[in-house]
């Protein structure tokens, strides 16, 4: 990425280059002024005559349209060139300087409506043409007379007319080049210009050779040849075409000789590589730990590698002989249907397979496997998939063993709380017991006075002594206390004992194993049990309430990992409320767990009344390890386990909303329907 600083360079640096590029045009401008000033002073009109006029007519409206191309050179041989040096031959120099400042005039108005680039062009034309008429009389004199030397002078001042006019010429144009491309002169100049002499050497030959036809013949004379020699002017246009079109079909014979040779080299390579790809990948295949298949729509094997009798007991061959049907015999009758539906939507509907399962080894051992499959492509008019197959059958006992330890984690890091929520009902049923036994003690007394009462009554030996005693005695025990307090204590210790009851259940459901596959269960009642277990956790920093919906179907899951994630969730809730209530002294806040059934979902809502969720960490919450706990009171695993429960492992839905400030709530769907 570009910067700030970087782009202001760039764009003032543009501004300097378009800046430059304009006053050098301007320098050109001036200067070609300034000679056509000098040329139009020194110029002699009276050797001026018809043929100039010919010659500048020619030059304003047809010597740039007329062209002739140089055949394997990308250069054309134009005939203002040879007209202006012909006008320098026959009427000196500062004719040649004026024709040659108006001819670009007038062939830029087809091409160019900028005035500072016609005038450029113009004045780059003579200022170069200047250059080459002061490089003829420094070194040769004067140059008019130039036909009637010999043939060698000749010769000569044409050779240097071109060289001073394609030097003067190109480097004018080179620096300007140069400035709009930011690179250096020189390069530009051997870049586009270098090979470009021989246009100006072939004009001066032409120039040279129709100046000696001028001086012998008349105007008259010049004008009847002009058809002849627009007539050989065509048929060498004609005759260069054909050669040109011999020359592109010799280059292309020669463009499709290399093409068929690189063909044929890169088919050889290609051929090479493919033998060395096969026996990389047979290489590969053959090492890796899972078994590659390739099978039809109906599960009949392709291809099968040979490490499948390591992982299942049976050799390639056994496959391959009773095609899918042996496959699907080994199949656990639980996992049959979900792997025929999952390999069908892989041919049907491209859906990438995804499983685990369970299959029979021909020693009979029961193993699991992850199979893994997602691409199909068509062979012989036969779709056929590609696949993997894996042995995970350890990683599933370590696997149920980790979830298994988690459970037992967190019971340990609730194992003070759930003591104390055992210890409250315990106590009073313990207090209750002990006013029982006294009171029962002295009911037993007070029976007792009654039976001697009854017995004295009965032989008719009732003393007023003994009707004392058992009255002091009632009066003593307080009967109506005793009758009163009795019931409601016994009724006390029963709810006490089911309150322990209840809470030894909760533990119980929530830290059991479980089953390694889902089975349908009432989400509600495992949402009440989690919510007992953790009572201590929340119950000093918030108020707990539930919303469940009465009709929620029974959902399929793995209830001990789904009791986790819940578990997860409450104490997050409790720790991020007591951010904000302290020790629940000065009020406490609240906790809403709700259940709903919306449509094919089961969705379960955990909202509580904390700090919120800043939004700079708002998409690293779910990630391994990440906490903002103290140390010692997170470890960051809670929303990453619960993260994975849900959604690797029960194909649901987990996200959260949070307000800084307000609160947060976490939602979970399930699909009611396995997946």
């Amino acid at each position: 990425m570009v910067s700030n600083q970087q782009t202001f360079v760039f764009l003032r640096w543009g501004t300097v280059k378009q800046q430059l590029a304009q006053s050098y045009f301007k320098l050109v401008i001036a200067v070609g002024a300034a000679v056509c000033f000098i040329s139009v002073y020194s110029l002699q009109f009276a050797a001026l005559d018809l043929r100039f006029l010919l010659l500048m007519l020619i030059a304003s409206g047809l010597s740039s349209r007329i062209t002739i191309r140089i055949p394997r050179f990308s250069s054309e041989v134009s005939i203002s060139d040879t007209i202006i040096f012909l006008t320098m031959l026959l009427y000196d120099g500062e004719a040649a300087i004026l024709l040659a400042a108006v001819e670009p005039l007038c062939s830029s108005l087809r091409i160019c409506k900028k005035p500072i680039t016609m005038l450029f062009n113009s004045a780059q034309m003579a200022c170069s043409t200047f250059v080459t008429v002061w490089t003829l009389r420094l070194i040769l004199g004067g140059i008019s007379d130039l036909p009637q030397r010999s043939l060698t002078q000749f010769i000569t001042a044409l050779c240097l007319m071109g060289i001073a006019q394609y030097l003067a010429n190109s480097w004018i144009v080179a620096i300007a080049g140069a400035i709009k491309a930011r690179q250096p002169v020189w390069q530009t100049w051997v870049q586009h210009y270098l090979w470009s002499s021989i246009t100006y050497f072939a004009g001066a030959l032409a120039a040279g050779i129709a100046a000696k036809f001028a001086r012998t013949v008349s105007v008259e004379a010049m004008l009847v040849t002009i058809p002849i020699m627009v007539i050989v002017y065509y048929t060498y246009r004609m005759y260069l075409n054909h050669v040109e079109s011999s020359a592109a079909q010799a280059e292309q014979a020669e463009r499709h000789v290399e093409e068929l040779s690189r063909y044929i080299a890169e088919r050889e390579r290609a051929q090479a590589a493919l033998r060395e790809s096969e026996e990389k990948y047979r290489l590969l295949v053959e090492n890796i730990p899972d078994v590659a298949w390739t099978a039809d729509q109906q599960g009949k094997c392709l291809f099968i590698s040979s490490n499948f009798e390591r992982v299942c007991g049976y050799t390639p061959e056994e496959i391959y002989g009773e095609g899918g049907s042996r496959w699907a015999k080994q199949i656990h009758p639980d996992d049959l249907a979900r792997v025929c539906a999952s390999y069908a939507l892989l041919f049907t509907e491209r859906r990438m397979l995804d499983l685990e399962y369970r299959i029979q080894r021909k020693d009979g051992v029961w193993i699991w496997v992850h199979e893994k499959a997602v691409s199909t492509h068509e062979k012989d008019g036969v779709m056929y998939a590609d696949g993997l197959l894996s042995d995970i059958t350890e990683r599933r006992v370590l696997e149920s063993q980790l979830r298994q330890a988690q459970k037992l984690e967190s019971i340990g890091q609730l194992a003070a709380g759930i003591a104390h929520e055992i210890n409250t009902p315990l106590q009073y049923v313990s207090d209750n017991t002990r006013f029982v036994q006294d009171g029962c003690r002295e009911l037993t007394a007070m029976m007792g006075k009654y039976r001697e009462l009854l017995e004295a009554n009965r032989h008719g030996d009732l003393s007023p002594q003994l009707m004392d005693e058992v009255e002091a005695m009632i009066e003593e025990s307080d009967i109506e206390y005793l009758m009163t307090e009795i019931p409601q204590a016994i009724e006390q210790s029963l709810e006490g004992a089911g309150q322990v009851t209840k809470i030894v259940r909760s533990i119980k459901e929530f830290a059991h194993p479980g089953v390694a596959e889902k089975q349908a269960a009432d989400l509600n009642k495992a949402i009440e049990s989690t919510i007992t277990v953790a009572r201590n956790e929340w119950k000093y920093v918030a108020e707990m309430t539930t919303d469940f919906d009465s009709h929620l179907p029974l959902v399929p899951c793995l209830l001990g990992e789904f009791n986790q994630v819940v578990l997860n969730l409450i104490i997050n809730a409790s720790h991020a409320i007591g951010d904000v209530v302290g020790d629940g002294a000065k009020g406490k806040g609240q906790i809403t767990i709700s259940t709903r059934h919306d449509e094919k979902w089961a969705e379960i809502r955990v909202s509580d009344t904390g700090s919120g969720i800043p939004d700079g960490i708002r998409t690293r919450i779910f990630d391994p390890f990440f906490t903002t706990k103290a140390v010692g009171k997170g470890t960051g695993q809670g929303l990453a386990i619960s993260h994975h429960v849900v959604v690797e492992k029960h194909g649901g839905q987990i996200a959260f909303e949070s307000q800084v400030g307000q609160g947060t709530t976490f939602i979970i769907r399930l699909p009611l329907a396995e997946q």
